[in-house]
């Protein structure tokens, strides 16, 4: 079943990259192209560079887990060669792409890094204990590594004195930000009910420990407004009973008010996508990636509180799809934002994970 499970994660990942990296699909006429390899001289490429290579990096440790002989694994580790390969060649032909050869050396590399890391890992790490934790709530563990995901992507430390200098300026003179406190809040009562339900060890030093991480991340921050609520949250979640269910009910309120704000509604309605990841594809990468996985994360811990508050994921998965949507539905008036499909999907994406791990689990 384990095996399943990574396989499983293996497809829908590849599928997704696949479809980031094709679109917006809009082809162009041009004589068959040369695929060239481009050095990365610059900052901005080498930053590029280091993400082409740490996406490929889960889908070789899925590889890594998915498939038990080396076999499998080196055909799984070709496939996800001659994917890249493909896409880059696609690229050539469309608009607003530029296919790469170094971008095709850096996905094989991070391939294949992840399916010897993922076996390394396998053979030194105690599987027996590993999976024992696994099995108390495979739902809330995939959880707590997306948050984790969210929070230290790109993965690239900056360990300079300025980046110091940053941190210490945005904690001596904190800023208040609606969203930045409701997400710091809704994230430190979500990791205090999964890291009790997954039994993780040593969770509030991790929390801590991640978010000060995170300062140092390249591209990122952590005012101080972040890390106090979160901390303090999550402290208070793990030393006191909270009801489920009104936490169910907290995370999914706060969900629909930060879909609607600032709450600044225009007269007239702008169109509405009927596509998806529009928004996340036409921003900067970094940014993007930060955003889906966050947004992964809110949307499976409240799919998950409301599992444990007793509701069936049937049921719960199209209801906080169908409030989504019609807060998407309600963009068109809010000017500067793009109503699209993509929230309501990422619901039923991460229902279609956690019915998997529940399934797991018994």
């Amino acid at each position: 079943m384990t095996e399943r499970v990574f396989r499983f994660l293996l497809v829908l990942s590849a599928s997704v990259l696949l479809y980031g990296s094709l679109y917006p699909l809009e082809f162009r006429e041009t004589p068959w192209p040369h695929l060239i390899y481009r050095p990365a001289t610059v900052r901005a490429l080498q930053l590029d560079a280091i993400l082409n290579v740490l996406v490929y990096i889960p889908l070789g440790a899925f590889a890594a887990a998915g498939f038990r002989t080396w076999r499998a694994r080196g055909l799984a580790w070709i496939a996800l060669c001659a994917m890249s390969l493909g896409i880059e060649y696609t690229q050539l032909w469309i608009r607003t792409r530029t296919g790469d050869l170094r971008d095709f050396y850096c996905n094989s590399f991070g391939a294949l890094l992840g399916l010897l890391g993922g076996v390394w890992l396998a053979r030194r790490l105690r599987l027996e204990r590993l999976a024992k934790l696994w099995r108390r709530d495979p739902g809330a563990w995939l959880l707590l590594i997306f948050w984790m995901l969210w929070q230290l992507f790109p993965f690239v430390p900056l360990a300079r004195f300025a980046k110091l200098h940053e941190l210490i300026a945005l904690w001596s003179a904190p800023s208040l930000s609606f969203l930045q406190i409701g997400d710091a809040l809704c994230s430190g009562l979500a990791l205090g009910l999964l890291t009790k339900s997954a039994g993780a060890p040593w969770a509030l030093p991790c929390v801590a420990a991640t978010l000060l991480l995170r300062g140092f991340i390249i591209g990122n921050t952590l005012p101080l407004t972040v890390f106090i609520p979160a901390v303090v949250v999550f402290a208070i979640c793990r030393r006191m009973r909270v009801p489920i269910g009104l936490a169910a009910s907290l995370t999914v309120t706060w969900l629909l008010l930060r879909e609607l704000y600032p709450f600044a509604f225009s007269r007239h309605a702008a169109s509405f996508h009927w596509g998806t990841f529009h928004s996340l594809l036409e921003a900067e990468r970094v940014a993007a990636a930060r955003t889906l996985l966050g947004k992964l994360f809110l949307y499976g811990a409240s799919l998950w509180m409301l599992l444990a508050a007793g509701w069936r994921l049937s049921l719960a998965a199209p209801l906080l799809a169908l409030l989504l949507l019609g807060c998407e539905w309600l963009q068109r008036y809010l000017p500067g934002r793009t109503p699209e499909l993509t929230d309501p999907v990422l619901v039923l994406l991460m229902a279609a994970i956690l019915a998997m791990a529940h399934k797991f689990r018994h």
